[in-house]
């Protein structure tokens, strides 16, 4: 892959590689780089589920100063006057919205390549998403623009290295408390390779 400056689909002198990007076969042909996608949806379960670990694909738990091992477990809340979506939503033991030192940490079984959940504000304030690899190096962050009371917003993060380990939610910390609902994260199943130093890239095991 090159910058084709004089756009005549020839690298010429001058036209430099391009490192980086990511290319991939659209088998499904929807424009986009995807796979399965995994969905965790509070409104699939009844009032007061446990979350924790109903699905084989990820582990959520409640992460901040006050929660032992034994109260950081992630239920499904009836709230239909803050929810984004239907009208359940996640909660801990101790609350139904997360405060800037309570976050929703999501363990994925094996490494994804994107993952995003919505967030709104109980008042004025912004949601934040962080994710990680496998060694707990943070890769990369959202944060929300501020959101007035009741307002809501996707927060997405995405890796073509598939190296997502796992993920925190909650509040950017200025004092506004998160509302948190629908998870979704997946794994990227079509080839794909991304570019190196001077723009070149293989794609293999490609299917007949």
């Amino acid at each position: 892959k090159f910058e084709d400056i004089n756009a005549n689909g020839v690298q010429d002198d001058g036209e430099e590689g391009l490192e980086g990007w990511t290319i991939y076969i659209d088998v499904n042909a929807n424009g986009a780089l995807d796979g399965p996608e995994t969905t965790l949806e509070p409104d699939d379960y009844a009032e007061g589920s446990e979350l924790s670990n109903v699905i084989p694909e990820a582990t959520l738990s409640a992460v901040g100063p006050k929660f032992a091992t034994n109260r950081n477990a992630v239920y499904a809340a009836y709230k239909p006057s803050v929810a984004i979506t239907g009208d359940h939503i996640f909660v801990h033991a101790y609350d139904s919205v997360w405060h800037p030192e309570e976050q929703l940490r999501v363990d994925f079984t094996a490494a994804v390549n994107s993952v995003s959940i919505d967030v709104a504000s109980s008042e004025t304030g912004a949601g934040r998403l962080e994710i990680y690899d496998a060694e707990d190096n943070l890769l990369d962050t959202y944060v929300t623009q501020v959101l007035g009371a009741g307002e809501s917003e996707t927060m997405f993060l995405d890796r073509s290295e598939g190296d997502i380990a796992y993920a925190i939610a909650g509040s950017n910390g200025d004092g506004a408390y998160a509302v948190l609902d629908n998870l979704v994260f997946s794994s990227w199943t079509e080839p794909y390779a991304i570019t190196g130093p001077s723009g070149e890239y293989s794609i293999t095991d490609l299917p007949p």
